[in-house]
């Protein structure tokens, strides 16, 4: 809970109804920017973006699971307006063995094209977090 609680400080103060915007606090200064990058094939790096908050980039609706090294949230892609499942990883609690197998697990992810495999979106990093975007399957 304790990434849900740095990333989303405001979840939970977020209205359910997708036509309302999210709570959000805006950063007292320029480092308060979050850097963001989205990574390809493991490792590549695909885009670096810098984000005021993370609501800059989702919006969160519900929490699905909670786990030993993160959270998994229902969220609302604000680029693409689609809903998706975000698995949100403490990489500080992670061994550099156990990252380096869980960004290979993702770059297999993102190759697979199958109509009974949860489609892989996007995975983001910055220094603590690894945010893995996926299709969202209800009741999955």
């Amino acid at each position: 809970m304790d990434c849900l609680r740095m990333l989303c400080p405001d979840y939970g103060n977020a209205a359910d109804d997708d036509s309302q915007e999210e709570v959000t606090t805006a950063p007292e200064t320029n480092q308060d920017l979050v850097m963001m990058r989205e990574l390809f094939d493991g490792e590549e790096i695909l885009e670096t973006i810098y984000l005021k908050s993370f609501s800059d980039l989702y919006s969160v609706r519900d929490l699905l699971g909670v786990g030993a090294y993160g959270v998994v949230l229902l969220v609302k892609n604000k680029k693409t307006q689609e809903k998706s499942a975000l698995k949100i990883i403490n990489k500080q609690v992670l061994s550099q063995r156990a990252l380096g197998i869980l960004k290979n697990e993702s770059k297999i992810m993102k190759g697979m094209k199958h109509n009974n495999v949860v489609k892989f979106k996007h995975i983001y990093e910055n220094q603590k977090f690894l945010m893995i975007e996926m299709e969202y399957i209800p009741g999955g």
